[in-house]
């Protein structure tokens, strides 16, 4: 179980007190079972809460601890009320091991980073339910991005560490972060560099202001002008783990290539929170972030077509997300939808964050 060279001295471990900061290229044994008691505890309220699904399976915590470009950055206590690990940051050093995140879009946030070897995306922060003090927590946070600073220093690239939250813990998170920077006198700041949204389109009989609702459910969104808009959600992601029968493709006169999904629990992208969908009613329209590089006004009537016809009759739900960029492109095709298929009513589910911790302007 070797532990990560650290840039601070020839020492990898960082104390505070009881407090000490240890990191792993790789995790096993009993270690890793208390680190994966720790994760699931930890996420499990975000997840009730949360649409989306914000923990890792078993199989993907495993991988991360056997991954040595991932650092596992542990916070471990001694004599205190709860002896060992207490905090938990996976620091990403490769592109490739952050499965969820879309290749394309990291690489035009962190190209010079990635070419310089120095990516740094942290996938998960999490803290020991039993845990939660400010004092340690913070200690942790700060100590983590001080370490990750170090390294680009050693590279001679800038700080810039990526990572994602959800609508649960925005902005409380980001304003969590950018205190422990303000408190450690760091001049880095904490920056939002893209969001994807999440809505809930309710089939039924269709009413007369469909066209006003879905201007003002989807138009409210902040939109991000500097981000070029590609979603950050990786399409692999979203495999399912079986094949589904209710999966179809869609295509249209503009080059559209669209997928609807069924069989959504198979998708491993939802949340306990997502269970209560009938499975067999509920529709998931993958793909359109592909449309932002059409214009707003485009003729979608084609593909509304085509996908009235592809729509089951039993159908009751139809999830559909996009990069805030694309706002204006999803409301035109969500209208031109609601004249061939009947909608109730569209509600905002949750929204994706991704961030940046960068040096300050």
């Amino acid at each position: 179980m070797p532990e990560h060279t650290s840039p601070f001295g020839s020492e990898t471990k960082l104390r505070s007190d009881a407090l000490r900061i240890e990191m792993y290229d790789s995790v096993d044994g009993e270690l890793a079972d208390r680190l994966w008691l720790m994760v699931s505890a930890g996420f499990n309220s975000l997840n009730q809460r949360s649409v989306l699904k914000q923990d890792m399976s078993f199989d993907e915590f495993n991988a991360d601890m056997q991954d040595e470009s991932v650092i596992k950055f542990v916070l471990t206590e001694h004599g205190g009320k709860l002896e060992g690990p207490t905090a938990l940051g996976l620091i990403h050093t490769n592109p490739a091991t952050v499965s969820w995140l879309n290749p394309y879009a990291m690489g035009e946030t962190f190209q010079e980073a990635i070419e310089n070897d120095s990516f740094h995306y942290v996938s998960s922060i999490v803290t020991h339910p039993d845990e939660r003090n400010l004092r340690k927590s913070s200690f942790h946070t700060q100590q983590l991005v001080r370490y990750v600073a170090e390294r680009a220093e050693q590279r001679s690239s800038p700080t810039l560490i990526g990572l994602d939250y959800c609508e649960q813990n925005d902005p409380a998170l980001p304003r969590y972060i950018q205190w422990c920077l303000d408190k450690a006198a760091m001049p880095l700041e904490v920056a939002t560099v893209s969001q994807q949204n999440w809505y809930e389109i309710e089939l039924g009989q269709a009413d007369t202001s469909n066209a006003t609702l879905i201007e003002t459910d989807l138009g409210d969104v902040v939109v991000n002008s500097n981000h070029a808009g590609a979603s950050y959600l990786g399409e692999h992601y979203l495999e399912p783990s079986s094949p589904s029968p209710t999966d179809r493709a869609l295509s249209g006169p503009n080059g559209e290539h669209l997928t609807l999904r069924g069989n959504l629990p198979s998708l491993g992208l939802f949340s306990e929170s997502f269970d209560h969908y009938d499975d067999q009613a509920a529709f998931y329209l993958n793909g359109l972030d592909q449309l932002g590089r059409l214009g707003s006004d485009t003729d979608f009537s084609d593909l509304s077509a085509r996908l009235a016809d592809t729509m089951p009759p039993h159908a009751k739900t139809l999830i559909v997300d996009a990069n805030a960029a694309h706002q204006a492109v999803l409301v035109n095709l969500v209208n031109q939808m609601s004249r061939k298929i009947p909608i109730s009513s569209i509600r905002k589910i949750d929204h994706q964050v991704y961030g940046v911790v960068r040096e300050a302007a």
